[in-house]
């Protein structure tokens, strides 16, 4: 007798997954540019940053210096007020 659905009738047998189940294979990642893609993306995005990264370095290096030196001056500045 082979097995029966609901309404009785005939079903081929099923072998079922009796090991651990498995997860699908999903993979997010983008596809591969083409060298004309790469080419366009290096002249449109990353050329314009690369010429604008030592100036914006500069400034903050410059920034940062400036921040170090005025927090020695309020230092100064209180060790005089305030000094004993």
């Amino acid at each position: 007798m082979s097995p029966q659905d609901l309404w009785k009738r005939e079903v081929s047998e099923q072998k079922l997954n009796r090991g651990y189940e498995q997860q699908l294979q999903l993979v997010f990642a983008p596809r591969d540019a083409t060298p004309e893609e790469f080419e366009e993306w290096q002249e449109k995005e990353l050329a314009p940053w690369a010429e604008k990264q030592l100036p914006i370095v500069a400034i903050m290096a410059v920034v940062q210096v400036a921040m170090l030196g005025l927090m020695f001056a309020v230092m100064g500045i209180n060790q005089v007020v305030f000094g004993s």
